[in-house]
């Protein structure tokens, strides 16, 4: 969605060019291909531990630090593989669309117009807000030493990346559309004075 924003905003007249419809099913493909090895990484070395009599784990759901706190094996290479592997795939992808957004910053101060950079600006901050909130929850929870963990915190952060950012997507990026917008303003004035 970086990239897409950047070609649409940095080379406008090149976009259908530059966002061909191979290169969108490559970006998907590649996108899955990388969730899946992670998954594949993480869960292969999952299956390598043995597990004690208690089998609950303190969490909404099955996630990999409060399953391998079930463990009665040595789980440092599954704590090693969780900091490094999953927080570079973090990294990397946080580092990408920072750049791209970079880029993005260059071109739109390049606008002479104050009414231009606004809307893209606003075009771009949703994305921007989404992906801040999401990635921070992220990094903070896979990228710690265990040392820090605390099931309790993880619980709450979780419900950040699992619950909340999919609630606020939708209205982030409706934001953008000037009917919701002036609905929105619509309701909050008829809220602040009553008819």
């Amino acid at each position: 969605m970086a990239y897409d924003r950047y070609v649409a905003i940095c080379n406008p007249l090149l976009y259908t060019v530059a966002m061909s419809r191979n290169l969108c099913i490559w970006l998907i493909v590649l996108s899955y291909v990388g969730g899946n090895m992670s998954s594949l990484v993480h869960t292969s070395f999952a299956f390598i531990l043995k597990y004690c009599d208690k089998n609950v784990i303190n969490h909404f759901f099955c996630d990999l630090p409060p399953l391998l706190k079930l463990s009665c094996t040595d789980t440092s290479i599954n704590e090693w593989l969780l900091s490094t592997y999953g927080s570079s795939v973090e990294v990397i992808c946080f580092f990408i669309i920072i750049v791209s957004y970079f880029f993005i910053l260059l071109s739109v101060l390049k606008i002479r117009s104050t009414t231009g950079r606004k809307k893209t600006f606003s075009t771009c901050a949703s994305h921007l807000t989404s992906v801040a909130i999401y990635q921070g929850t992220l990094l903070f929870i896979y990228s710690r030493p265990s040392s820090l963990y605390s099931p309790n915190t993880d619980k709450i952060i979780s419900v950040f990346y699992t619950i909340i950012i999919p609630v606020l997507n939708p209205l982030i990026y409706s934001l953008r559309n000037k009917d919701v917008k002036d609905a929105a303003k619509k309701a909050v004035r008829s809220k602040v004075r009553p008819p």
